[in-house]
């Protein structure tokens, strides 16, 4: 009989216990789905980004302050190298071609024809032309692969344009010593070890038309890679200035002269 007493006293904690770990449980359960369902993890919340915000960063160098401005080619058979033969404004060139990010180019003459090497859907506009400034080619093959390379590629290029100077080759920041340098709103070009393509425009934030010198871009760069952990296996310049642009649905920088090329994306 005493043991039959014990056994029931034994049962009944056991019982109690165990009910008492599946309530904990369900109550943890319920509580967590209900915090998931609340906050949707939405940018911003639990430390994802803000999309907007992820794409715009402000770099310090030398006691002045740049902003950079970025803008990464998911798909690199969308995007198009276009002369503007009809010299359209930006908004024009970019509503007609029904462009969803648009920028500048490489550099042109005085009549608008590029001063190097320009392929677009591989027919050849203008041949390559040595130049110091002008060292680097950024290109798009037929498996739509994107390079920036000093020496013009052998295979079959859908597009192709000459500008410069190269900024980084090899994973390797490359050190400028340019005369006639001056202070103007840059357009950079970077190809990442992954094959990514990225678009980025350095300005003064107090003056959009303003940016860094030209031999300070290396430096500008180097901070906007620790700040964003975007590495860049190869980076150009593409053009300052005036004629720089810089447009999509968060961003509108626009040229004060006539632009001789455009990189549009579809």
């Amino acid at each position: 009989m005493c043991i039959i007493v014990v056994m029931k006293k034994l049962f009944r904690k056991i019982v109690f216990i165990t009910l008492l770990f599946i309530g904990i449980f369900s109550v943890s359960y319920f509580y967590k789905n209900s915090l998931n369902n609340s906050i949707n993890l939405t940018p911003g919340v639990l430390g994802l980004p803000d999309t907007k915000d992820n794409f715009e960063i402000e770099v310090n160098f030398n006691n002045e302050i740049y902003k950079v401005n970025w803008y990464e080619i998911n798909n690199t058979d969308n995007l198009l190298l276009l002369v503007n033969q009809n010299r359209q404004t930006s908004q024009a060139f970019m509503d007609q071609n029904k462009c969803i990010f648009l920028s500048s180019g490489g550099y042109y003459k005085t009549d608008y024809s590029p001063t190097g090497l320009l392929i677009s859907e591989y027919s050849e506009v203008s041949h390559f032309v040595y130049s110091i400034l002008a060292n680097g080619i950024f290109s798009i093959n037929d498996f739509a692969t994107p390079r920036i390379t000093s020496q013009v590629p052998r295979d079959r290029l859908r597009f192709a344009l000459q500008a410069g100077p190269l900024l980084k080759e090899n994973g390797e920041f490359i050190n400028l010593s340019l005369r006639n340098d001056e202070e103007a709103r840059r357009v950079v070009l970077g190809v990442t070890g992954e094959n990514k393509a990225i678009f980025m425009i350095v300005y003064k934030p107090d003056s959009a038309l303003f940016g860094p010198y030209l031999k300070d871009l290396t430096k500008i760069i180097e901070e906007f890679e620790i700040k964003t952990g975007i590495i860049f296996a190869d980076a150009m310049n593409l053009d300052g200035g005036s004629p720089t642009v810089f447009k999509n649905e968060d961003i509108n920088l626009t040229e004060s002269t006539m632009v001789g090329n455009f990189f549009c994306l579809r």
